[in-house]
């Protein structure tokens, strides 16, 4: 008897092979907050690649683990060689976990997991030293439910801010607390601030401004002075 729990085990174990093909998104990020395009959705639009051809016929499929309700695979995209594309509506809020699998003849070739995905409000923050991590004090998130962007990945917003120039303290974290207990959803940021940085510095590219700001480096001198 003493033997019987052990074989059971290795014999499960044995049934259930190892999926052969790995699928590597490369969207949505952990931690990621979309826009919301309505007061209840949004459009998480998912990238990847897989690490060997799949078939022709095979798809792309995804469900969002949300805890309100059943997840249901849905059909999303489709496959090009072994480039991975789709987008999946999802409901706001989060953080929500999201399972990408692809499947032919109703067989799962590849599966990867988002633990962490949300749909609610992004908000770009630029400028100078208030925009830039050069507070006093550092700050976390209370919530847990606000992230920051640096260009490249996603985080909680824990400061110092990603993508901003200081090492300090910045506002973003409380207020982002309040914003997601007042609108109910996560909340993003993508700070890009620079500290001692002027208005004019911010002007879109190629603006010529008579009037040179303190700090020259970040700008370019033309032949005739602006």
């Amino acid at each position: 008897m003493r033997n019987r729990v052990p074989l059971f085990a290795l014999l499960l174990v044995a049934a259930t092979p190892a999926l052969a093909v790995e699928l590597r998104l490369t969207a949505p990020a952990d931690y990621q907050v979309v826009q919301r395009i309505t007061p209840g959705t949004g459009v998480v639009r998912i990238a990847g690649e897989l690490s060997e051809p799949a078939p022709a016929e095979a798809t792309v499929e995804a469900r969002v683990l949300d805890g309100r309700s059943e997840p249901v695979w849905r059909a999303i995209g489709v496959v090009a060689d072994r480039k991975v594309s789709g987008a999946i509506t999802v409901p706001a809020g989060g953080w929500w976990t999201l399972d990408v699998r692809v499947v032919h003849d109703r067989v799962e070739l590849a599966r990867s997991t988002v633990a962490h995905i949300g749909v609610g409000e992004v908000f770009v923050v630029a400028g100078q030293s208030n925009s830039a991590n050069h507070g006093a004090d550092r700050q976390s998130t209370r919530t847990r439910r606000v992230a920051a962007f640096d260009g490249t990945a996603w985080r909680l917003a824990d400061d110092p801010q990603p993508g901003a120039s200081g090492s300090g303290g910045s506002f973003m974290p409380p207020l982002g607390d309040a914003l997601v207990e007042q609108l109910g959803v996560p909340v993003g940021f993508i700070p890009c601030g620079i500290g001692a940085t002027s208005a004019r510095e911010w002007l879109p590219k190629g603006t010529a401004f008579p009037a040179p700001p303190t700090i020259e480096s970040r700008v370019t001198r033309t032949a005739a002075g602006g």
